[in-house]
């Protein structure tokens, strides 16, 4: 009686020992799965949040196997055992065998997705430091975008600079003869008539005078109120306006731009023609023209 109980008492130990074995394992592999497939690939500095390292994962790997490799041993001795007919005294025997078959079919399910997620975590990886690297050749590309912005400002600035030099005419005449202003651009003639600058517009409405820091006075023409070059031999203003000029023995001092040099004969055949003085000062292209007052005469630069 003794030893039948004693063999009893022994079987449902082995029996506790295999379960628990099982359980161990079925909770380890369950808590390796989760976080594996609970960690992302983002970077932070909070230790609670970051990705499990490479060396976590290789000791939880090995673990597993070693559960694993204890599992399978056990499951061997217990095949090995000899066949009983169940009694009902042998109940709880079946549940807890056909748990452990539950058991064994979750880990066979747990294993094959810790190598899925092993698999889609090295991905993530590789993707994640192809990212940086773009992210890296981005802000070069960027950093040599803008040195070579600043250098184009900067030649853009000296140029600017080069073409704003101060240009000057020698004196009109030794005299105090006056002379009257004309600007030929795109075509167009401007005539200053009697030039008043502080006015701020000719007398004639078509060139406009600004002044400067400097204390010489920028001039330009105002668009549209010019007279065509083609039309000037029949423009009763104009021909009026070299009268006057030619009477009161003045000079006209001409600014041409170099769009209008292949008609400035048409200008020339009229000045001629009505015996007026003139001067030329032949502009660069777009290059502002500035007029000072002298002591006794004008001068243009």
């Amino acid at each position: 009686m003794r030893n039948k109980e004693d063999s009893g008492s022994s079987f449902d130990l082995f029996l506790d020992t295999i379960c628990n074995t099982f359980g161990g394992i079925v909770f380890l592999a369950i808590l390796l799965a989760i976080m594996i497939q609970s960690r992302s690939i983002i970077e932070t500095n909070d230790p609670s949040e970051r990705a499990p390292s490479s060396d976590e994962l290789r000791d939880l790997t090995t673990k597993l196997d070693s559960l694993s490799a204890e599992s399978s041993n056990l499951h061997a001795a217990l095949q090995a055992l000899p066949e009983t007919e169940p009694t009902g005294d042998d109940q709880e025997y079946l549940d807890l065998r056909n748990e452990l078959s539950e058991y064994e079919e979750t880990l066979r399910q747990v294993s094959s997705t810790r190598s899925d997620v092993a698999k889609q975590l090295a991905n993530l990886l590789d993707r994640n430091a192809k990212q940086k690297e773009e992210n890296r050749d981005v802000q070069t590309s960027h950093s040599a975008a803008m040195k070579r912005y600043k250098a184009a400002e900067r030649r853009n600035s000296a140029l600017f600079e080069s073409k704003m030099m101060t240009l000057q005419l020698p004196k009109v005449q030794s005299s105090r003869a006056g002379s009257e202003l004309a600007l030929v651009d795109r075509s167009y003639g401007y005539f200053s008539g009697p030039i008043a600058l502080f006015s701020g517009v000719s007398s004639t409405g078509q060139i406009r005078f600004t002044q400067q820091d400097s204390g010489s006075w920028g001039v330009e023409p105002i668009v549209g109120e010019g007279w065509e070059l083609a039309r000037l031999q029949e423009n009763p203003e104009f021909q009026k306006l070299l009268g006057d000029i030619a009477s009161s023995r003045k000079i006209l001092t001409i600014a041409i731009w170099p769009n209008s040099y292949a008609d400035f004969h048409i200008l020339r055949g009229l000045l001629i023609e009505k015996g007026v003085s003139y001067q030329l000062w032949l502009m660069e292209k777009d290059q502002p023209l500035t007029l000072s007052r002298g002591s006794g005469t004008q001068m243009v630069q």
